[in-house]
């Protein structure tokens, strides 16, 4: 302070060690709150862990710079609740049950049970009818064969590759089977094929396999930029679902992006392989009718396949950043492999927010997990929007 009389002096006197909290725990970058607790004269701390709050006790080792334990996450019964990133349900038909699969920020997957209680009593305010949905405490991690399922990030500067990356799961029937098949779209805008076979086990309700990264017809990895989506549906009418894919170069992604930009993709499906693996053509820029997307560099593009007007057809529904995440709906066209915007959108849906039967009575909420700070929410949607 140059010596100024009655300002204070701060000196770095280095880092604070929190033995443990790294481990399962890697999130304390995401926007991370500290909270010091006084408890019975030493220091602890709360730190928000992504939505999790992790409890760090004081080592009592009476140093200038103190040492800190990971002891617990904050816990309790029936409390709001949230995740990262649910994007689809997978239904269990052989016990009866529902699972919300949430895209985790540690680059995983995990599986919650969905419940519907009816028996509990609610306020009119938290609660305007009287069906509540739940979700349980147990985590299933999602896991290819006996290893937990993970992909690397590339697009965060301070999380890194290995512990932060924003990724998505939606449904692709690749091989016809009207099965739960997934396409994962990662961070580093490579895609993966989750292939979901059911159990009778609740334990462990899925079995999954994982193919990839993917790859076209001359054995290149397909890459759609950053924090890249894809979905199946059929463009070319041979009854098989083809894939669609976004993305956008994002943040330190730019750098490895081999082709900066961003945008919307295509790839038909010629069927599988001896082993199974699907054969793709190669990435093409998917022709858009009656819609200008405005597409920026450093920002973020979302799409999902879904019967949304319950006419037997698959719709495209893309919400972009550039265009203040309108979710436009498209229909696929008939006679050129092609979708044109049908005039109705939904006012908002961001990359956080995906269009999901959570409560499972036959129509779409937009779901909100809860992102790296919410709480999780959801809410009915309307269709019926007139041209912005």
């Amino acid at each position: 302070n140059n010596g100024d009389s009655g300002k204070p002096i701060f000196k770095n006197i280095g880092e604070i060690d929190t033995c443990g909290v790294f481990d399962p725990y890697k999130l304390v970058y995401c926007h991370a709150k500290l909270i010091i607790v006084n408890n019975d004269g030493w220091n602890d701390i709360f730190i928000t862990l992504g939505d999790k709050i992790a409890v760090l006790k004081n080592k009592k080792t009476g140093d200038i710079l103190p040492k800190f334990e990971f002891s617990h996450i904050i816990s309790s019964k029936n409390v709001t609740t949230s995740g990262n990133n649910f994007t689809v349900i997978l239904k269990n038909t052989k016990i009866k049950k529902r699972y919300l699969l949430d895209n985790a920020l540690n680059n995983i997957w995990e599986l919650r049970e969905i419940i519907s209680d009816n028996s509990l009593t609610h306020d009119s305010v938290n609660s305007p009818d009287k069906n509540q949905i739940q979700l349980s405490s147990n985590i299933i991690y999602v896991k290819d064969r006996d290893e937990i399922f993970k992909v690397e990030g590339e697009t965060d500067p301070q999380g890194g590759k290995e512990y932060y990356g924003f990724n998505r799961a939606f449904f692709w029937d690749y091989d016809n089977s009207r099965k739960q098949h997934l396409v994962i779209g990662t961070d580093r805008g490579y895609f993966y094929l989750l292939k979901v076979e059911e159990t009778e086990n609740e334990i462990n309700p899925f079995e999954f396999d994982s193919v990839g990264p993917l790859e076209g017809p001359d054995g290149e990895i397909i890459r759609a930029h950053n924090r890249s989506c894809g979905c199946g549906i059929d463009l070319n009418g041979d009854g098989i679902e083809d894939l669609i894919v976004a993305g956008i170069s994002y943040q330190m992604g730019i750098k490895s992006d081999p082709n900066p930009g961003g945008g919307i993709y295509y790839m038909l499906n010629k069927g599988t392989d001896f082993f199974g693996k699907p054969l793709l053509t190669e990435l093409k820029p998917l022709k858009v009718i009656g819609y200008d997307f405005n597409i920026k560099m450093n920002s973020h593009i979302h799409l999902q396949s879904l019967d949304i007007d319950n006419d037997g057809e698959m719709e495209i529904i893309i919400s972009n950043q550039g265009d203040d995440f309108k979710g436009l709906i498209f229909k696929v066209c008939k006679d050129e492999i092609a979708i044109k915007y049908t005039g109705t959108y939904v006012k908002r849906i961001s990359i956080e927010e995906n269009l999901i039967d959570i409560d499972d009575d036959g129509e779409l909420e937009l779901v909100f997990a809860g992102g790296e700070t919410g709480v999780g929410t959801y809410r009915k949607m309307d269709f019926n929007c007139k041209k912005p």
